[in-house]
């Protein structure tokens, strides 16, 4: 299932770093997913958008470099 925020990402990452396969990014996804699921933060959001939003932060800065 395509994922925008997840979409978006690997194509921020792969426009300075050509190496990167975005099936790595989805495989840690999926775990993170899959281990925080249904699990909402105080706000009510899914737990997952604050780590997702962190690495497009990070990714713009290219801190993975």
């Amino acid at each position: 299932m395509p994922i925008p925020q997840l979409d978006e990402l690997i194509a921020k990452v792969q426009s300075y770093d050509t190496t990167l396969e975005g099936d790595w990014l989805r495989a840690i996804y999926d775990l993170a997913h899959a281990a925080h699921g249904e699990q909402r933060r105080a706000s009510g959001e899914d737990y997952i958008e604050h780590p997702l939003a962190v690495a497009h932060y990070l990714a713009d800065l290219e801190m993975d470099r």
